[in-house]
This record gives structure tokens, sequence and C-alpha cells, in this order.
């Protein structure tokens, strides 16, 4: 039997060795895990650098290729597309070769400009000009794709000289689609950076099945049963690539007596995003397998001597151990004790600054901690870290005017006033321009209190981020001062229409009396015109009042997009282009007024580009779930963007283009954006422009879509082709009206029975229904200010007599009640101010 002192050394041996061996077990698990962290940082490292490399190069040629075709569109640079479409392979070559040379000198790695047509055969390879007339659809669908959607489209594309990355862009030359042109750039260009940029070992695989088409690639390349690596660190991988599985994303491997772990970093796409090959990077971790190996070696060596030394120390010290443990487990316990209740007490705290620590990072608001004397950062919530984008400790080393626009009235020192006031008068509540750590500025509702802290005072700032209610206040402040301008402008614009009727009319008469042959009719005839022009404008200022409400009809958007932008496109330097999907829906539109939207639109863009250019309009079927568009309801929706490469809205006057009457223009009447924004708005859609100077600008119109699927349109009155003399009855407020509408229907052969509002109108109409003069028509103005108008009176009339035959004139031609006047009762409309034709046409059609 062992007695107590080799049960005692044994026990205390086997928990030394326990310890060793559970220290040890962590170590190696700390020290892959370190390991691990360690590749996985560099791999994110590569990663980066890979997707900045191709994102950088992507959009440089992206917009290379299409400056490259918008330029030579241009009428004093044309030559090159015309080629193109002249089918001229020599002269194309002989344009086409100089630019494949600066883009060569630009970038050694650029390859190949080829020009395609649209049945996809190859026209010419300007770097193998010897090779033309095959059909590249079966090898390059993307050529396919973008002659049969005309878009342009990039990807990774494998070829006779290796895997390249290509982009092609569709030709358009006087709305002619001619084909397709390409850019290409070697794959060596990307491995040849990244090793360049990393230092590591980069490798390109690229399974057989891609490879296949590859003949002559400018990279080292080696060759395996499932896949085809290229790098220009071949040699490295040579004797140990069979031994490699290519399809891990990451594994262990030993070549030339190193280790690396080999990890898949980056997939490279083609134009539909279907992976055409691996980027690999080899990682060296020799230097940490060493001292991994050396570091464990020392461990095991200080646990066999520490084992030794605890040996010796319990078999030779164990009896005056036995003496000092005895003595000192009352003192243990008394420490026990006391142990017990400062974990007690230190619970408490923990759990009472826990619980302060929850309160403060609770709110959705951001909070400061400011020092009242020093003003400086203190402390801030995790709301504060998540609003501005910043770290704890970024946020304690920055200063107010940091996370400010720092321009007067918003600097630092205008915060300091602030926080000043709320040190010696109080609480302050305001709005702010606040900036984020990456530069976005928005607006913040700002409050400050001041509060006591033990023997320190402390300014607390809670901060709210209401940049979305300003934006909304913005856009109603917007809307309700072009309704004050609309209410305003109609009635100005129904005024200054019953004086053009008076005065078109009488210069009408007048030229009938004097004939043509008078040497005044010309002057008459001037001042006709001069009236009908004027009649326009009254028109457009009616848009921003009542009588500009839409007479919506369900409606197609190409067919009338197209015929609106090609009639103000004639005779101009600038062409348009259409993208419409087929399943495009159909919407409720005013067509008129939607017309003048879309003309207003293009003329703004073709003064954008006084020397040509190319105006995109593409159409699209949007959702919104109720927060994608401010300010409008869920549903469906329809988007139209009309998009020039013209001078662009510099930043400070981009946000009242839509203000009536402003205009950078000097002939500009700033009505036409005006107009514009209040027919979106009348259509419950929704408007708005992007601009960046010197690239362009790009009007975005929001639409509800419609739930019918067929286009209605309603049939209109005909003229009967006779004329017979009638009694007719003109009822308007206005007494110049009067005149001027019975001297019209008296020349044409008619009688007439003037009144001036609707009770009087009954009251004639009854007087004269049982007589030998009854009326036969009644000419009704719609609106009587203080009087029974029109719309009342007619439901009157039809009671006395259900056959009246009731005719509405207003100069509001766009109210409903003018558009669907059978609805109400009416048998025909006309508009205000009308001519003798248009008089004598309506009265024909019903009599």
């Amino acid at each position: 039997m062992m007695n107590t002192k080799w049960k005692v050394i044994t026990s205390v041996m086997l928990l030394i060795f326990c310890l060793c061996v559970c220290y040890t077990i962590f170590f190696i698990q700390n020290s892959h895990k370190q390991l691990e962290d360690l590749v996985n940082l560099r791999a994110d490292g590569v990663y980066n650098v890979t997707t900045t490399l191709l994102e950088q190069t992507g959009k440089q040629y992206r917009k290379r290729i299409k400056s490259f075709i918008n330029f030579h569109s241009q009428p004093s640079h044309g030559g090159l597309l015309q080629a193109f479409a002249d089918r001229d392979r020599d002269k194309l070559q002989e344009l086409s070769l100089p630019f494949l040379k600066i883009f060569k000198e630009e970038n050694p790695y650029f390859s190949t400009l080829s020009w395609v047509l649209p049945d996809n055969t190859a026209f010419l390879l300007v770097h193998k000009p010897e090779k033309y007339g095959m059909k590249v659809s079966a090898m390059r669908p993307d050529i396919a794709s973008a002659n049969r959607e005309h878009r342009q489209v990039e990807g990774f594309a494998s070829s006779p000289i290796g895997l390249q990355y290509r982009i092609v862009n569709p030709v358009n030359f006087h709305n002619q689609h001619l084909g397709v042109i390409q850019f290409g750039l070697d794959d060596s260009f990307f491995i040849d950076t990244l090793y360049e940029k990393l230092h590591i070992p980069v490798v390109l695989v690229i399974p057989n099945d891609t490879f296949a088409s590859i003949k002559d690639s400018t990279l080292p390349t080696l060759k395996g049963k499932e896949f085809t690596i290229q790098s220009r660190q071949i040699k490295l991988f040579r004797d140990s690539s069979t031994a490699i599985d290519w399809k891990l994303d990451k594994q262990q491997i030993r070549l030339r007596d190193q280790d690396y772990v080999l990890m898949k970093v980056f997939t490279l796409d083609n134009y539909a995003k279907d992976p055409q090959a691996f980027i690999f990077v080899a990682i060296d971790i020799s230097d940490q397998r060493e001292a991994f190996k050396q570091q464990l070696i020392l461990i095991i060596a200080f646990g066999s001597v520490l084992m030794l030394l605890s040996f010796l120390i319990l078999y030779f010290s164990y009896g005056s151990l036995v003496k000092q443990i005895s003595g000192l487990q009352i003192v243990e316990q008394v420490n026990r004790a006391l142990e017990e209740k400062v974990a007690e007490r230190t619970r408490a705290l923990q759990e009472s600054e826990q619980y302060l620590i929850s309160i403060f990072n609770a709110p959705s608001e951001a909070i400061f901690v400011h020092d009242s004397k020093t003003f400086a950062i203190l402390d801030v919530n995790q709301a504060m870290m998540k609003m501005f984008g910043v770290n704890h400790d970024e946020a304690i080393q920055f200063s107010i005017g940091e996370f400010s626009l720092n321009e007067y009235p918003f600097t630092q020192e205008q915060a300091a006033e602030k926080i000043q006031l709320a040190i010696h008068e109080g609480p302050q509540i305001f709005e702010w321009m606040a900036r984020k750590k990456n530069g976005e500025l928005f607006w913040a509702e700002v409050s400050l209190t001041l509060t006591e802290f033990g023997d320190h005072s402390h300014v607390i700032a809670v901060v709210r981020n209401i940049d979305a209610r300003k934006k909304l206040e913005e856009e109603i402040l917007k809307t309700k001062k072009l309704e004050s301008v609309g209410v305003l402008a109609g009635g100005i614009a129904h005024d200054f229409n019953n004086i053009l009727s008076a005065i078109l009319g009488n210069v009408e008469l007048a030229s009938l009396i004097v004939g043509k042959d008078h040497e005044a009719f010309p002057l008459l005839l001037d001042a006709q015109k001069a009236s009908s022009r004027a009649t326009k404008l009254t028109q457009q200022l009616l848009t921003f009042a009542k009588g500009g409400q839409p007479v919506k009809e369900t409606t197609s958007l190409p067919q009338l997009i197209k015929e609106s932008a090609d009639f103000v496109l004639r005779g101009s330097s600038v062409s348009c282009s259409y993208d419409f999907p087929k399943d495009l829906k159909l919407v409720n539109v005013d067509t008129g007024q939607f017309s003048q939207v879309i003309q207003n639109l293009i003329i703004n863009a073709i003064h954008a580009m006084p020397k040509g250019g190319c105006v995109d309009i593409y159409c699209s079927n949007i959702e919104n779930s109720g927060q994608d568009i401010a300010g409008l309801p869920p549903g469906s929706y329809v988007k139209i963007v009309v998009h020039d490469t013209g001078t662009g809205i510099s930043s400070n006057i981009v946000d009242k283009v839509f203000d009536p009457y402003f205009s950078t223009k000097p002939e500009g009447s700033g009505l036409g954006l005006a107009i514009c924004h209040s027919i979106i708005k009348k259509h419950n859609g929704h408007i708005e422009v992007q601009s960046t100077p010197g690239e362009g600008s790009s009007f975005t119109l929001i639409l509800p879509a419609s739930e019918e699927t067929v286009c209605k349109h309603e049939k209109k009155l005909t003229p009967s082709g006779t004329s017979q003399s009638a009694r007719i009855m003109v009822m308007d407020d206005d007494t110049m009206l009067r005149t001027v509408a019975t001297s019209l229907l008296e020349h044409l052969g008619h009688s007439v029975v003037p009144v001036v509002d609707g009770n009087e109108a009954i009251s004639r109409y009854t007087e004269l229904q049982n007589s030998d003069t009854p009326i036969d028509i009644i000419i009704m103005d719609l609106t009587i200010p203080g009087g029974m108008g029109g719309k009342e009176t007619v439901q009157e009339i039809l009671k006395i007599d259900p056959q009246a035959k009731v005719i509405v004139a207003s100069g509001y031609s766009n109210d409903p009640v003018m558009a669907h006047c059978t609805e109400f009762g009416f048998i025909a409309a006309i508009a205000k101010p009308f001519n003798l034709e248009e008089l004598d046409h309506t009265l024909k059609s019903i009599i």
C-alpha cells in the first residue's frame, strides 16, 4: 500500500502533468487559429485587391468603349462608323489601327479590337485583319447577346490567344444598328498585376473544356486531368501539380521544401455570370511552421524540467509543507469569506454598470457626452457609431467640427456656441448639418442638456437623423409653391383667354368682312396668328391650374414617347435611342400633357448638347414597397429615364430646375421643367433629376401602372356636312364674349338669344319652348363666377326638355367635363377661344 507522502507526491505530479498537457494542447490550437487568421487576413487582402483591380479595369474600359462610339457618332468625327456602315474593311482597318496602337501604348495587355456584323459575322479583327468572315455566335455568345439585345455586355471569354476580359458594345449610327465593337485584354494583365502588388505566387485555373479553344496563350501553362493552370511561377507547381486538388477552395501543400496554403480567392465570370476560371494564390507559411515547432519543443522541455523540480521539492520538503498547510487553513477560511463578499459586491457593481450601459446604448438616437469646459467628446453610444460610421476610439478622437459640415453656420465655433447656450441658458434644440466619416452629409436634430456627474459637469447631445423628413418637407414646400403659382396662373389664364376670345373673334370677323383683297387683310391675318400663339401660352399657364387637370386614358408608352421625341428631334444634330421591354405595362395618362413632358425634356437635352450627341430613353416596370419612392403609395409603377451626355447641371442649382420661371438660358421662359413637374404630380407620379457637370443629366419619371391590358380610345363626333339656320342661345357672363359669339353665329346665318347665367337661360328656354321660335341649340359657358354655370344648368334644361341640344364651352380645354361632355348631359364641347371654322364644324355635327 502507498503511504500518504507518496499519494500526495503522485497526485501533485499527475496534476502538474495534466496542466502541462492542457497547456500544450491549448498552445497547438491557438497556434493553428493564429495561422488560420493570418492566412484568412492575407486572403481577404488578395480578394480586395483583385476586386478593386477588376472593378477599376471594367469601369475604365466600359466607359472608354462607350465614349469611343459616341465620339465617332458625331457628324464631324463619323468617318470610322461610316466606313463600318459602308462595309469598307480596308478603310475601317486604316482608321481603327491608330486607336489600337494608342490603346496598346496605354496598356500593353490590350490585345483585341474587333468589329462584328449584326448577323454575328466577324467583319474586321484590327489586330489580325487577315481573319474575317467567320461566324462567332457559337464561340462568343456574349457578342450574339450584344447584337440581339443592343446593350453593352462584359465578362471573361476564351479565345485562341487565351482567356480574355472582353467588353462588347452595340454600334448605332444614324439610328441604324451596324453591329458591335469589342475590346479585349489578356488575362495575363490581371495575373501579372496581382503578382506585382502582392509578391506571392498567383495561379489562373481554367477547366479543360474552357481551355480547349485556347491555342496560343502568353502565360506559361501546365495541363492536368480536369484543369489547366497558368502562372508566371509555373515551375513552383510543376513537381507537385498531380498532388494538388484544384477543386478545393483551400488546402495546405508543400512546394520545393516550403509550406504553403493554396487558396481560391476569386472567380472570373463570363457575361452571363457563369464561371470561366479561378484565381488561386499560394501563401507561404514556412516561417510560421518553423516558429511553431521551436516553441512546441521549448514548452515540452519546460514542462519536463518543471515536473522534475516539483518532484524533488515535494520529496525533500514534505514535512515542513504539511505544517505550513495546516497553519494556513484558518487564513484560507477567512480569505474565502472576504473573497465571497468582494465577489458579491463586484457582481452588484458589474450588474449596475451593465444596466447603465444597456440604457445608454438602447436608444436609436446618437448620444455624445461632451466635457463642459473643453467641449471634447468623452463617450458615445452604439447608435452614434452606427449613424456616423466610426468606432469608439475614432469617435472620442474626432472633434465636433469633423462630425459637421464644417462650413458656416455648421462649424466647430458655432457648435461651441450652442454648447455654451446649453450650459448658461438651459436645454437647446436645433437642426444641424452633420457629416459621416465617409463624407456623406445629412440633416440632424440635436438636443443639448447640461448634466452633473459627481464633481464634474457634462453636456449630453442627443442626435436624431431627420434627413428623410427634411427631404419630404422640401418636396411638400415645392409642391405647395407650384400649387400657389398654379392658382395665380389659372386665374390670369382664364381672364386672358376671355380677352383673347373677343380679340380673335372680332379679328376673324373683320378679316371676313374686308376680304382677302383688302390691304388690311394681311394685318388682320397676322393679328389672328399672334392671338392663336397667345392661346398656347394660356394653355401652358393652365397646366398649373385646376383647368390643367389631366384627362387620362389607358395608353402604351413606347409609341407615345417615340412620336413626341422624334417630332422635336427633326432637324437637330441629336439622335435618340430607345429601350422598351416587351412586357412594359400600360399607364393612365393625358397623352397631350405627357407628350409635352417628353418634348420639354428632349428640348433641354438638345440645348445641353450643342455639338450633337445621343439621348437615351429607357423604361422598366418597378414595384414600390412604400419606402422605395418617397411620397408614393405601394404598388406597381412604370419608370421612364431620359439621359443625355450634355453639359450637366451644377449642384448649387440642380434643386431649382423645377421652380417656375427659373432658367439659366437667356432665351428660356423657365416654364418647361416646372410644367413637367406639375404634370407628373397631377398624374400621381414622381419626377427627379440627377446630374454631373460635364457628364450629362438623367431625368427619372415614375408613373402608376394601369390595371388595364388594352388601350381605350373615345369616339368623336363627325360633322354631318349639312348647314342650316338655327336659333341658338348663348350663355356667358362676359359681355364681350356674348357679343363676339353673337356676331360669329349671325355671320354663319343663325339667330342668337344671349343670356348671362344659368338662371336666365332656364327662364328664357322655358319661355321660348312653346313659342313659334323655340331654342334649337344652347351654347353654355362651363364656369359662371357667382352664378349657375353650365354643369348645373344643363341638368335643369334636360328636366324641362330631355331632347335639348346643349354644347359646353370653356377656356379650360382639359377639364374632365370638356373631355367627357356626354357623361354630363352635353351633346358636344368646344374650347375657347373658338374660331369661326371650329364653331361651324361643331354646329354642323349636331344640327
